[in-house]
């Protein structure tokens, strides 16, 4: 394979078989599904699936769901010592 400077901006350009499109459409559920992120930088983020390699792609969907996850559990620790309103 040549590499030419379309594919150095590009990264994801490289390959765009049935394999990259099944992983930019999980990053694209974790991203939509993500409670953290405003809609704005949903947005924002969406656009990055398309510049990145399949190992970032998981790096990065792994990261949001972590994320996601993290302040779902802290979310949770905080209604179990919030008072009771009577």
């Amino acid at each position: 394979m040549q590499i030419n400077p379309q594919i150095q901006i590009n990264p994801g350009i490289i390959e765009y078989d049935a394999k990259r499109h099944k992983k930019i459409s999980n990053f694209m559920d974790a991203v939509r599904n993500a409670r953290f992120l405003s809609e704005n930088e949903k947005k924002n983020w969406s656009v990055l699936a398309y510049i990145l390699t399949n190992e970032q792609i998981d790096q990065v969907v792994r990261l949001v769901i972590n994320e996601d996850l993290k302040r779902l559990k802290t979310k949770e620790a905080l209604e179990k010592i919030k008072p009771i309103e009577k």
